[in-house]
């Protein structure tokens, strides 16, 4: 060694490779794919209710009164709760893969955008309310809705709700 202080450092460099770098991002149709199944059991939880409440009227004199007139409670009434069954079906998976039933029979999974580890729950939640509360909102849900849908076209595959909480999906 040489006592040169100007001389270049004699360590040898590598580039450090993340989990995170390894992980590859699901594809447009693979997202479709799982939110299709995700819409699909929606679906039948907001049909099951429809009906429940229907049922629970007849026996009522036909008297869902609190709803005559404004649809949107009625639409308020019915996202909650299907958002709450919902949560109730996939909140298990969603804790311990970051998936849900339809991400899971897809085979892709929900990551933190700066470490690529799971996301927690709190955020899982935070993103699904993101996705869907705001069509509740007459106009303005339908417009938030549809730019949510179409920014996942960029190059990073990510939708508005990925972008507010920070996450990605990835491959499983």
């Amino acid at each position: 060694m040489t006592d040169n202080p100007y001389a270049a450092p004699a360590a040898i460099v590598t580039d450090i490779i993340s989990s995170a770098d390894e992980q590859v991002l699901a594809t447009r149709l693979q997202r479709l794919w799982a939110s299709i199944i995700d819409s699909l059991i929606l679906v039948a939880v907001c049909a099951a209710l429809g009906g429940a409440i229907g049922f629970i009227s007849a026996f009522n004199g036909g008297g869902v009164e609190w709803m005559e007139g404004e649809g949107w409670r009625y639409n308020l009434v019915t996202t909650v709760v299907a958002f709450v069954v919902y949560l109730a079906l996939n909140i298990s998976a969603m804790k311990s893969t970051g998936q849900t039933l339809g991400k899971r029979m897809i085979g892709i999974r929900v990551v933190q955008d700066s470490d690529g580890e799971q996301a927690p729950l709190p955020l899982l939640l935070k993103r699904c309310a993101i996705l869907m509360l705001p069509g509740v909102v007459p106009v303005a849900g339908n417009i938030f809705s549809f730019a949510n849908v179409v920014l996942i076209f960029r190059a990073s595959h990510k939708c508005i709700h990925d972008d507010i909480c920070a996450t990605r999906v990835i491959k499983a």
